[in-house]
């Protein structure tokens, strides 16, 4: 699990480095063995808006949007928008509905999220920006 936390702070460093204009919007799900809050504290700077989505359907190891709203929030500024979903495309769907043109949508934490990430359609004008 601690690979997780690796993985957040080179997706941090990236957020950071300012490649993109625009905000950052993070989807986020994950499974019970992950290291949850070593992701959220790398990444809490960085994000503009958290899209949780459970992924109970996924995996029986998957955290439910309940369970997952009370992890990840806790180590969120209140500022931030944060919406939480049953399922990874319905927080994709928000994530794209929020965004604007220059935005960047990182889908992380979970090979299920990643999975409903690369198969998502398109919104016009935000999948290449």
């Amino acid at each position: 699990a601690r690979h997780q936390s690796a993985a957040g702070r080179v997706v941090s460093d990236g957020v950071r480095s300012g490649r993109v204009r625009g905000g950052a919007r993070r989807v986020v799900g994950v499974l019970e063995v992950q290291d949850v809050q070593g992701v959220v504290k790398c990444l809490a700077d960085p994000i503009d808006a958290w899209f949780r989505a459970g992924l109970d359907h996924d995996s029986p190891r998957g955290l439910d949007a309940a369970k997952l709203r009370d992890l990840v929030g806790t180590g969120l500024a209140a500022k931030r928008l944060q919406s939480t979903h049953a399922d990874v495309p319905s927080a994709l769907a928000a994530a794209y509905d929020h965004a604007q043109v220059g935005d960047r949508i990182i889908a992380f934490c979970s090979f299920f999220v990643a999975a409903a990430a690369l198969t998502f359609p398109p919104r016009l004008g935000l999948r290449d920006a």
